[in-house]
Order: C-alpha cells, then structure tokens, then sequence
C-alpha cells in the first residue's frame, strides 16, 4: 500500500502508566474525497516497516505533547515518498466506523473505551488483537435504487443498508463534514487474517453495491435478494 493517509490510535491509562497503540490502519482514501463522491474506510495495517514506523511516529507525538491521561487519542498523518507527514492527532476516540471496528479488533468499542478511561470505570481490551479489520462507507449517488448486492467477502461482515429499492436519491452531495447518512451501505468486515482482510478490502475499493437507474417504472419492478430481506 505505496502512500496514503493512515492513523493511529492509542490509549493513555494512568492507571498503568502506560502508552499502549490500540489500532494502525491506513485509510481507502484520504477522507475528504467521500464528499466528491469516493467510498471512505480503512483497513488495518500488517506487521511489517510500514505499521513500525507509524507506532514509532505516533510516540513521538504524543511525547511532545503536554501529559495526558486516559483517554484514547488518534493521530493522522500523510504517508508519502517514504516519509511520515504529520496533519493531526486528537485527543479523543476516533470517528466513521473506526471506532465500531475497534470492537472487532481488540473486544471494545474505541468510543466505550474512551468514556470508560475518562470515568475511572473498568475496561479490557484483547491483547493480542483478535485479528484484522476494515470497514467501507459507499457513497449514495443520484437515481432510482434498481437492484441491491452484497460484496462477496472471505472475511465475516456485518452490512447495514441505508437506502431500498425503488427509493429515488436525489441531491447525493455531501455534506461540509463525512456524515454515515450519506451512505448507501455501511460495511465492517473481520476480523482475520493479514492476507484475507486485505484481498477483502482490495475487492471494497472497486465494488457498486447499488446499481441505479432513471426510470420509476424500472424501479417499481426491480426485485433483489437483499431488498426482500428487508420486507
């Protein structure tokens, strides 16, 4: 995966004293294209000089930084020509589904591990990790809902569909900040293994979950496997 935006979180505890990384993954896209219409996710990184060099970054930033304590934060930065570029780090849980697919990775939501660390209550998480993760957000475009198709995963998934067939999407501009409303299927996959989580994901990258068409009346007869599920 040459370039790209990845991220990292960890969790600060003074109950340990201890700086533990939670999640590195590397974002489908940078994030602010999924207003233009791009999908948006992530997946997690594999071990290897990449994933290292991203813990060791992430350390030294949270070192500069004035002490904090528990609390999850989540660093971003640009991977691009073999360097690390800093853009943000946040104290707090991180957002999308990132937070959601934590639960998959490490047995604990990232926004719940968050609140718990903030209110001195009890918390776990797996060590090691469970496996590897990813999520997708696929954008809503405009046009009458035709047909409905799920990606044909390797890895367990959870898909949640926002829109139906027949229903007319209209307007599928997105909003000044990346918003779940503005998907059509919100997908979290894992957790697995390095190999088949990534070819999962790679498949993601290219998939139209919703074909869409301009004729009511082709919408009215349209039938899928998924939209009969729904009821």
């Amino acid at each position: 995966m040459p370039g790209g935006v990845l991220f990292c979180d960890s969790l600060l505890s003074s109950t340990t004293g201890e700086r533990t990384t939670l999640m590195t993954a590397m974002y489908a896209q940078p994030p602010l294209r999924y207003r233009s219409g791009s999908c948006h996710g992530s997946q997690t990184l594999a071990d290897g000089p990449l994933k290292a060099r991203l813990e060791t970054f992430n350390d030294r930033v949270l070192a500069a930084l004035p002490a904090l304590t528990d609390r999850v934060t989540h660093l971003e930065v640009l991977e691009h020509g073999g360097e690390l570029w800093f853009l943000e780090v946040a104290a707090r849980a991180p957002g999308a589904e990132v937070a959601r697919s934590g639960e998959l990775h490490l047995g604990m939501n990232l926004e719940e591990l968050n609140f718990r660390l903030q209110l001195g209550l009890p918390w776990r998480i797996a060590s090691p990790p469970l496996g590897h993760v990813a999520w997708m957000w696929f954008p809503k475009r405009d046009g009458t809902v035709v047909s409905l198709t799920a990606p044909a995963l390797a890895s367990p998934a959870t898909l949640t569909w926002q829109v139906a067939c027949g229903e007319q999407v209209r307007g599928a501009v997105h909003s000044p900040t990346n918003r779940r409303e503005d998907a059509a299927l919100i997908l979290v996959a894992g957790p697995s293994d390095a190999a088949t989580l990534s070819a999962d994901f790679a498949r993601m990258l290219t998939f139209e979950p919703v074909e869409y068409g301009g004729s009511n009346r082709h919408a009215e007869q349209a039938e899928c496997a998924e939209c009969a599920e729904r009821g």
